[in-house]
């Protein structure tokens, strides 16, 4: 359970239903090297959030509430929820590859209006160096690099990000290529239009996830409105197959009522999710696109019903 607060109330959400699959240590894109940061958010209690991988540790600001993740805790932020004082040296690297990608899972609440949210803030204060990833109101994705005084490189996502299911999202700044990427579920959203022509700026500055890191000093706060899991940073851009694969290690591939296993029970909802799409989220609220998109090719359609079958008669 968490707890999600708007104004005075308190409301309680259960996740218990979402169902993904724990991956296997070193089953992503780390083998090839270039992971940098792995917060994974899996302490479950307590004020610290810790680097798994780099040692960044980040602290947790007053409001910020643990909860059930994607795989293991995650942490939710409103109101003024965030992990700040990351050590700006985790991205010190970048100086010399000039490339970077940030990726993360997102539970968006969709329901506060009119709002960007923080997912990933490395941003100077005089705004003339470093990243940032938002989100907007309605689900949209904006990623932006800074190399002087409010000067960006920024690209938007064509889709939105669904509220009430999770998500994967990564983006990518990679300067050799000129390109700045957006991936969404594993697969490429929005590259840039143009090419990136500016290198990447150090910010010299502590970081933070969920939230602006400088709102307690400017009062300037842009909560993520919803539960953030398994944020990684890589001193790389990662290839195409490294996006998905990093996506596909946590879908739990056919469970299509999200009770944690592939079984015959799946197939009714299966059966509704091709016929009646609005139906089927109307009854499985909890329950990603993802884990009915079997043969992996971003949509759920007829071409996934060999696959499901496949899946269950154990022929997949």
């Amino acid at each position: 359970m968490y707890a999600r607060r708007l104004g005075t109330a308190l409301v309680v959400v259960s996740l218990a239903s979402i169902g993904y699959a724990q991956p296997a240590e070193g089953d992503d894109a780390s083998r090839e090297g270039g992971l940098r940061a792995r917060w994974r958010f899996d302490e479950g209690n307590g004020s610290m959030a810790q680097d798994c991988f780099g040692g960044f540790d980040g602290t947790l600001y007053t409001g910020t509430e643990w909860s059930p993740g994607v795989s293991g805790s995650a942490l939710e932020f409103v109101d003024h929820g965030m992990v700040w004082q990351i050590p700006e040296a985790f991205d010190d690297t970048v100086l010399t590859t000039q490339a970077l990608t940030a990726a993360v899972w997102l539970y968006r609440y969709g329901d506060v209006p009119e709002q960007s949210g923080v997912i990933f803030d490395a941003r100077a204060q005089g705004a003339d160096a470093g990243f940032e990833l938002t989100m907007s109101a309605d689900g949209h994705l904006t990623f932006f690099t800074i190399w002087g005084y409010h000067q960006i490189q920024r690209i938007d996502s064509v889709s939105a990000v669904a509220a009430g299911q999770w998500a994967h999202v990564v983006a990518e700044f990679d300067y050799a290529a000129g390109a700045l990427r957006l991936f969404i579920d594993g697969q490429e959203d929005a590259a840039s239009p143009a090419p990136v022509t500016e290198p990447y700026f150090d910010d010299y500055s502590n970081a933070a996830i969920g939230n602006n890191h400088w709102a307690p000093g400017d009062g300037q706060w842009g909560p993520f409105h919803g539960v953030i899991d398994e944020v990684r940073f890589y001193d790389r851009a990662l290839t195409v197959d490294e996006v998905f694969q990093l996506h596909r290690a946590y879908v739990d591939y056919g469970d299509m009522n999200c009770d944690g296993t592939m079984e015959f029970g799946d197939i009714n909802p299966f059966v509704l999710r091709l016929s009646n799409p609005a139906e089927y989220h109307e009854q499985y609220p909890d329950c990603p696109d993802a884990n009915g998109d079997i043969n992996d090719d971003g949509v759920v359609d007829f071409g996934d019903i060999n696959p499901f079958i496949a899946l269950l008669t154990g022929g997949g």
